[in-house]
């Protein structure tokens, strides 16, 4: 009877602490989800909406191809459009996009802002109907050109990912695309990439060799500037190379900033984003979030909603550039509203779009 005894007080006590185990585990699954910057990571594509990138084997371009002697290396800025649009006539170009390049024009006058399009565009730049590129042509330094996706890669480690049909495979070859261009483009020329849902606040001419972080455990990449100099040149290998070897069509994120964190981080020797700031990068600069993501990702109608506009600028008083996160932003439907921090924003950094889309963004 004792031991019977015993024997039921060990499986009580074996039930309570497997429970205790159990809610241990569960509490530190719970943390690191809230930790995970899941937005850069979870699928969203549905395979009905997936847009593919057939336009890039399509001819009958009559845009100006972009000749690879012309950017001055280390000079440029560069924007890119990866979609393939219904529509092959006319520069297909929206006004928040549009926004982020005049914005871009402004803060620097002294360099060359190009806007590559990788899809044919049938109508010659001079016979363009795009009222917003008619705007954007008004500024001396905005060069738009087309550029044939595969003989842009040819001679760089990436061009694997496009003969291999690594890229046509990916779940979001569109946003993937503009992923391998923005690393081809750094290693091609150096100079500044950023993505078209970008608000240049002021000029980022003063920084060489730049990433910022987008969150407490990655870097982004639609911010990114690669100086034509030895620590430029070496960061630009080291990241197509890392993203040639590593590309993975199923996470949204892992091609993009993925790869500057995962190049940064073994560069910095740390695996802690906060500290990178700090750490010694061997040349290369880390800023913190409020230098050009001072919104974050996670909350993206803060941008978007009346009434945010006061905090929004006390916010971003010291950042270079405002990144709206478009792939969870584009939702939103705006009236023309300054309390609403997105049109103050194009009222004062992208003026000549704001009036030719009669505040339509």
């Amino acid at each position: 009877m004792k031991n019977k005894n015993l024997i039921n007080i060990y499986k009580c006590k074996w039930r309570i602490l497997h429970k205790k185990i159990l809610l241990l585990l569960f509490f530190i699954l719970f943390v690191i989800f809230l930790n995970v910057p899941w937005s850069g990571y979870i699928i969203h594509w549905k395979g009905k909406t997936r847009k593919n990138i057939d336009c890039f084997y399509l001819t009958g371009n009559k845009l100006i191809t972009l000749n690879e002697n012309e950017p001055v290396l280390g000079k440029g800025i560069y924007f890119h459009e990866t979609s393939c649009p219904k529509n092959l006539t006319d520069i297909v170009i929206n006004s928040r996009q549009a926004c982020s390049v005049e914005s871009a024009l402004r803060a620097h006058p002294e360099k060359d802002v190009f806007l590559l399009i990788t899809s044919p565009v049938l109508t010659p730049l001079k016979n363009t109907n795009n009222k917003l590129i008619h705007q954007l042509l008004s500024y001396k330094n905005f060069k738009v050109r087309h550029i044939n996706f595969s003989e842009y890669l040819s001679n760089t480690p990436l061009h694997v990912i496009y003969t291999s049909g690594a890229l046509n495979n990916s779940y979001w070859p569109v946003a993937h695309s503009s992923d391998v261009l923005r690393y081809a483009t750094l290693y091609k020329f150096g100079g500044i990439y950023l993505d078209l849902d970008v608000i240049v606040l002021k000029s980022l001419s003063g920084l060489k060799n730049f990433a910022g972080a987008e969150s407490n455990s990655s870097l982004g990449s639609g911010i990114l500037g690669f100086s034509y100099d030895e620590v430029g040149r070496s960061t630009a290998k080291e990241c197509v190379e890392e993203l040639a070897s590593t590309f993975i069509g199923y996470f949204w994120g892992h091609n993009g900033p993925g790869v500057i964190t995962r190049v940064l981080k073994r560069k910095c020797m740390t695996d802690d984003v906060l500290r990178m700031p700090e750490s010694d990068c061997q040349g290369f600069s880390i800023y913190p979030t409020e230098y050009f993501a001072p919104f974050s990702y996670n909350d993206p109608e803060f941008f978007f909603q009346e009434g945010n506009t006061d905090l929004a600028r006390k916010i971003s008083n010291h950042s270079y550039t405002i990144h709206y996160w478009n792939k969870m932003s584009s939702k939103f439907i705006l009236k023309n509203n300054l309390d609403i921090p997105f049109f103050y924003y194009a009222l004062n950094y992208c003026p000549k779009i704001y009036k030719a889309s009669n505040g339509k963004f």
